[in-house]
């Protein structure tokens, strides 16, 4: 839902799946390790993204994905 609001559905619905899901994976701090596959690739490259990046500007290069 957040995606949502701060991108836009229609936006969102274009983002790289491995952003959408690995925020979500990622962010919820979800226990499991590793996850089924793909998740734990989505998971492992948004952290590798969100690491780079300060957290204020995440959505802000989110948008450039």
């Amino acid at each position: 839902m957040l995606q949502g609001q701060r991108l836009g559905v229609v936006r969102r619905l274009f983002m790289p799946t491995w952003f959408v899901e690995g925020m979500a994976y990622g962010l919820s701090l979800d226990p499991r390790a590793p996850l089924a596959d793909p998740w734990e690739a989505h998971r492992a490259r948004f952290n590798a993204w969100a690491t780079r990046i300060p957290r204020d500007q995440w959505w802000q290069e989110a948008g450039k994905l």
